[in-house]
Order: structure tokens, then C-alpha cells, then sequence
């Protein structure tokens, strides 16, 4: 049996419980309806600096009463978050047996692994986005925090342990840690926004604040003195829960994904969650808001409520991509209402048990080898590159390839044409991208236009044109000052470039394109950008020829996933024409985009027309192969979709896209 710390325990605080509430809200809120609480997502750091507060609170009585043992203390970990946890990464693999590709169900062991070793922060890290569209289907994608959390309790039991031995200079060292932490992920927020997200060092001193309020706290009891003479007088412990609930308050209501966050974008929540444990459980506000029966309950069963939530959603999200966007809030309150019942028999019939047991070696040791289990099963699917063989066989081939491969990247131009802008010269060494001759088209936007070229440019000899290609990722050919790139660029900064850099050698026409849905906040804003692109080039190249070329349809995840899920529902694959799955957004914009051209003076093409038919819906593939779909993802245009658009351009259109 690991030996125990007798006195290293802290009274219970049913307000700590309600701010947990709180917290996990906020997260839950800003994942199932983003809108209605845009900054939700800083529940998470309330998380992390009540766990360094009262984790290091334990920590401190136990080095002052002499009973430290970093095996008790793991062991106490393993028995707090294992047994959840491996619930969750069960049922996550068993649900994404049914429902997920074989590339996503392999992506998912890996994040299995990943989460079960508390370092899915470190791999995230490295591919995905917290506020990326391709996070959305990823059902794990919430343990980053736990890695977070754990990698952290890595290091301070051993720093705290040298803190107290050296005594006098214990403050200095650990609010230099502090704010050395705080610096580096205000400088990261520049840097690399998305490790700034994940680091653990980035994250360090959310956690270590709560860690020095503890120790600041030390004096005994649940009033702290020493904050209160800190502080002013003792009636300032009501003011301050007050401030502290206004602070959390304006961070779930004023954060937005950018800025500053999160660096000193972060502070508002840290701050609020220090104020509200700070000033005790009997402040004003902690009394009658955070001690609340239905917080407090809602607090106890936050952490499998946190872990279930996620799964819960993305998991509804792919499989019923057919559900209409209006009935979309409904299916998430749905996910939620079922994380609710879920995180309390969890509670109730997992965490409970285990942790009212005194903690025996035996049981640490079972519960270990089972999160290794369930990391190497993880594994094991990610080396089965997600057991396609558990497809049915009608659309099998169609779903278990990988379209986004090394041919279709080259066939965009990547690494050569595309997103050249970074390399300081659209021309590049002998890249092509700009051939001499007449008439010439320039291919101008992001990538989707892209994803077109692949289409266009093995029809230059025969239709008699030569492509011209300047196309950058998430950049719409929109001199907008406000939007910018995943790049972190303005889309002016990079269209200008492009305009100055071709400002001697004009093309014969501009053929604009993008997925214009993304681009502009509605149709109207979408054509007053549009109309001042227009001007630019008119100015710039007073010859050339400025078509626009509408949004493409697009699916709700990717067209394979759509096509998985039809077969689920119907038991045979879809026909080469499918409205399932098809978001109503591309035929919005194609009628508002059509007639605003025509208002502006603009050609306009609408791939709308040129893709889908009032019957059937949408062009998905064209033949039984895999290389048959019309997509890669659920918006840009495989090879085979390419040349299919580019053809029906020039035939219905040609002469109009070339001035003839």
C-alpha cells in the first residue's frame, strides 16, 4: 500500500465546485453553440488555475508536515483521472468503429495513445488547430488539457519540493517561473498562435497562479488572512467575488478566437478565478451564486461531463450530416443532455468507487495496465490504418483512400505555383507559373481556385489559352484589411503583392475565385469587397478582363464521409448525382453573387449550375474508383472534379472567359 497523507487535505469548498460548474459551462456552451458564448473556451483555464490551486495546496501541507511522497501523490492522479478516462477512450473507439472513415478511425487510435500517455497537447500541436475547422470532427480533441495539466504536475511537486527547502528566496523563484511563463506565451500568441495553445510552458502559469494563491494562503483555515490584508479590510472579500464572476463573465462574452489569447487575452479569466478562491467560501457571491445546489452538483461531475462532452458532439457532427443547419442547435442540446446523464453514471458508477477505496498498490497498478491496454489498442488501430475491412464492400473503395496524397498537391501546384507569395517571387526559379503567350488567364485566389488549376491547366494546348497561377491558402483575392489568412496575413498584404508583382506584365483576363462563403460575413459585404477588387484591377491592369467564377457546392465534412454515412443509412452507395450532405450556403451565395456581378459590372460563371442539377443535387463522383469523386474533402475539387468544371467552363463559357 503507497503511503498517505494524513494531514495533506483541504476542507471542502462546495463553491470551488460551483466555479467548476462554471467552467465546464462555459466549455460546453462555446462547443455546441460557439455564437451564443464566443469566449466559452476560456472554461478551460478557470480549470487550470483551480487545479494548481488546490493540487498545490496539498502539496504545501504536505512538505510542511513532512509526509511529500511523490508515489502517493501520482498514485493519487492515477486513481483521480484514469478510470473516466479509459471509459471515454473505449467508447470513442467503439463509436468511431460505426461512424468514421478508416483514415479518420486511424487518426483517432493515434489520438487514443496520445491521450492515454497525457500528451495529446504535444501531438495536437503539431497537426490541428484548437479553433480549425478540422478540429471539429476530432472527438479527442479536448484531452489536450489533461496533457497540459499532467505534464505540469511532471515538474512542480519536484519545484515546490526545492522551493521549500530553499525558504527565503521560495517566492521569488516561483513568481519568476510565473511570469517567465507568461511571457513566453504572450510572445508565442506572434510566434506560433497554435503552440502558444498547447505548449505546456505557454499554459505553465495559469496553473502556477493558483499554485501561489495556495501558498499565500498557508496561514490556515479558509479566510485567508494574508490575502485580506493584501487586499484592504475584510468586507472586500464581497466586492471581489463579485469582480471576480464580472471578469469570467466578460472573458466567455469578449474572447474571440485571435488576439491575444492565449497570452494576456488569458488574464481576465485567471484573474476572476483567483478572486473568487481568494476570497473565500463564505464572500457574498461564492454564498449565494457558486454554492448553489445545481452548480455544485454539476461541479462534482464536471471532469467526465468535460471528457464526454466533446466525443458526444463530434461524433454527432459525422455521422448525421444530413441533419439541416436549422435543426443543428438541437441535435448539440441533444449531445449535451446525453454528456449530462453519461458524466453522472460515470460518476456515479466509475469515479465514485474507485476513489471512496483506500488506495492500494494492487489498484494503481490494475488501473495502469489498463490505460496502457487502451493506449495499445489505440496504437493498433492507428498500424491498421483504421480497419478499412470493417466498411461494407459497396463503398469501401470509395471511402478508404486517401485523396489528399503527394499527386493531388502536386496537381495544385504546392511547392511550386501555389502559395509561392511566401517565397517573395510569384515567378519562382523556373516554376511555370506565369507562361508566356496569349491569351492569358490568370488563375487568382485560394485554394480552391488552387484545386481548380489542376482542372485548367491540361486544357491550355487545346482550348488555346495559357494559365496563369497566383493562389495562397484561406486567401480570397479581397483587398480586406480586416480578414487575414492562417498565416496570420491580411489578404490585402498578400493580393497586393500580387498586384505588384504582375503590374508590368499584365494578364488577358482575372478569373476570381475562392470559397467565397468563408471570405465575407454575408453576400452583401461579399460584394462590396468584390467591387473594390474590381477597381484595384481595373485601375492596375485597364485592359484585362475580370471574371468571377461563383462558390463551388460544398458537403458538411468531407464527400467520403457523406458517402458513408448515406450507405449506413441506405445500404448501397450513393448515385454519381447526391444531395446528402450539401450545405445550403454555395446556393445562397451563387444567387446573391449573381446578381450583385451583374450589378457591378462583372462576367460571372456559376459552378453551381455547371455541378448540380434541381433533381438530383450535386456531381459527387463520376465513376465506381475512388479517383472518380468529385472532392478530396468537402470543398476542394479533386483532380477528376477539376477537369470536369474546367471543361463545362469552356465549353458552356469559353469565349467569355477568354474575351472572345
Amino acid at each position: 500500500m503507497f503511503p498517505i497523507m494524513h494531514a495533506a487535505t483541504l476542507p471542502y469548498r462546495p463553491d470551488i465546485d460551483g466555479l467548476r460548474a462554471l467552467a465546464v459551462l462555459g466549455v460546453l456552451v462555446y462547443h455546441a453553440f460557439p455564437a451564443a458564448l464566443p469566449g466559452g473556451f476560456a472554461g478551460v483555464d478557470l480549470f487550470f488555475v483551480i487545479s494548481g490551486y488546490l493540487i498545490t495546496g496539498i502539496l504545501a501541507r504536505s512538505l510542511r508536515e513532512g509526509t511529500f511522497s511523490l508515489a502517493d501523490f501520482y498514485a493519487r492522479r492515477v486513481r483521480r483521472l484514469f478510470p473516466a478516462l479509459i471509459v471515454v477512450l473505449l467508447a470513442a473507439m467503439a463509436l468511431g468503429a460505426v461512424i468514421q472513415l478508416p483514415g479518420d478511425y486511424a487518426r483517432l487510435g493515434r489520438n487514443v495513445s496520445a491521450g492515454a500517455a497525457f500528451v495529446a497537447n504535444l501531438a495536437l500541436g503539431r497537426e490541428t488547430g484548437y479553433f480549425t475547422g478540422v478540429a471539429e470532427s476530432n472527438p479527442l480533441l479536448h484531452l489536450w488539457s489533461l496533457g497540459i495539466e499532467e505534464q505540469f504536475y511532471l515538474a512542480w511537486p519536484l519545484i515546490l519540493w526545492a522551493a521549500f527547502r530553499l525558504r527565503r528566496f521560495r517566492g521569488g523563484v516561483l513568481w519568476t517561473l510565473v511570469l517567465l511563463s507568461l511571457g513566453y506565451s504572450a510572445y508565442l500568441v506572434d510566434a506560433d498562435r497554435n503552440w502558444a495553445f498547447y505548449s505546456p510552458f505557454s499554459r505553465f502559469w495559469e496553473l502556477g497562479a493558483g499554485g501561489l494563491l495556495a501558498l499565500a494562503s498557508m496561514d490556515g483555515g479558509s479566510r485567508p488572512r494574508r490575502l485580506s490584508r493584501a487586499w484592504g479590510l475584510r468586507r472586500l472579500r464581497g466586492p471581489s467575488s463579485i469582480a471576480g464572476v464580472a471578469l469570467i463573465g466578460l472573458s466567455f462574452v469578449w474572447l474571440r478566437p485571435g488576439g491575444w489569447f492565449p497570452g494576456f487575452g488569458a488574464l481576465p479569466a485567471v484573474l476572476g478565478a483567483l478572486l473568487l478562491l481568494g476570497c473565500g467560501p463564505d464572500a457574498w457571491l461564492n454564498r449565494h451564486l457558486l454554492r448553489r445546489r445545481l452548480l455544485v452538483w454539476i461541479g462534482l461531475i464536471s471532469y467526465p461531463l468535460y471528457l464526454w462532452h466533446w466525443p458526444i458532439l463530434a461524433f454527432a457532427n459525422t455521422a448525421l450530416t444530413d441533419v439541416p443547419p436549422r435543426y443543428w442547435s438541437w441535435m448539440h442540446a441533444a449531445g449535451l443532455a446525453l454528456s449530462l446523464l453519461l458524466a453522472w453514471l460515470t460518476y456515479r458508477y466509475v469515479e465514485s468507487p474507485v476513489r471512496q477505496r483506500p488506495i492500494r498498490r494492487r489498484a494503481i497498478i490494475g488501473l495502469g495496465a489498463a490505460m496502457a491496454c487502451t493506449a495499445v489498442l489505440g496504437l493498433w488501430l492507428w498500424h491498421a490504418q483504421g480497419v478499412p475491412a470493417r466498411i461494407a464492400p459497396s463503398v469501401r473503395p470509395l471511402v478508404a483512400a486517401n485523396l489528399l496524397d503527394g499527386p493531388w498537391r502536386r496537381g495544385i501546384g504546392e511547392g511550386s505555383c501555389h502559395n509561392q507569395v511566401y517565397a517573395g517571387s510569384l515567378a519562382g526559379p523556373d516554376q511555370g507559373c506565369f507562361p508566356a503567350g496569349h491569351p492569358s488567364v490568370l488563375l487568382w485566389g485560394d485554394s480552391s481556385a488552387a484545386a481548380l488549376s489542376a482542372g485548367l491547366r491540361p486544357l491550355q494546348g487545346p482550348r488555346g489559352f495559357v494559365l496563369w497561377q497566383a493562389t495562397t491558402d484561406a486567401t480570397a483575392p479581397l483587398f480586406d484589411d480586416s480578414r487575414r489568412n492562417n498565416m496570420q496575413r491580411t489578404l490585402s498584404s498578400i493580393n497586393d503583392t500580387v498586384l505588384q508583382q504582375l503590374r508590368d506584365t499584365p494578364p488577358d483576363v482575372v478569373l476570381l475565385h475562392a470559397f467565397w462563403p468563408k471570405a465575407a460575413d454575408s453576400p452583401d459585404a461579399l460584394l462590396a469587397q468584390l467591387g473594390r477588387t474590381r477597381d484595384i484591377i481595373r485601375s492596375a491592369w485597364p485592359h484585362a478582363r475580370v471574371v468571377v467564377l461563383g462558390p463551388l457546392p460544398f458537403w458538411r465534412f468531407s464527400l467520403q464521409q457523406n458517402i458513408l454515412n448515406y450507405s449506413v443509412r441506405h445500404g448501397k452507395a450513393p448515385a454519381g448525382f447526391m444531395r446528402f450532405g450539401l450545405l445550403p450556403n454555395a446556393f445562397e451565395y451563387d444567387r446573391a453573387m449573381a446578381a450583385g456581378a451583374q450589378r457591378l459590372g462583372l462576367a460571372y460563371l456559376s459552378a453551381v449550375d455547371l455541378m448540380c442539377n434541381p433533381q438530383e443535387g450535386c456531381l459527387a463522383r463520376l465513376g465506381p474508383a475512388a479517383g472518380d469523386l468529385t472532392y478530396v474533402d468537402g470543398l476542394h475539387l479533386s483532380a477528376a472534379g477539376a477537369r470536369y468544371l474546367a471543361e463545362r467552363l469552356l465549353d458552356g463559357s469559353g469565349a467569355e472567359i477568354l474575351g472572345q
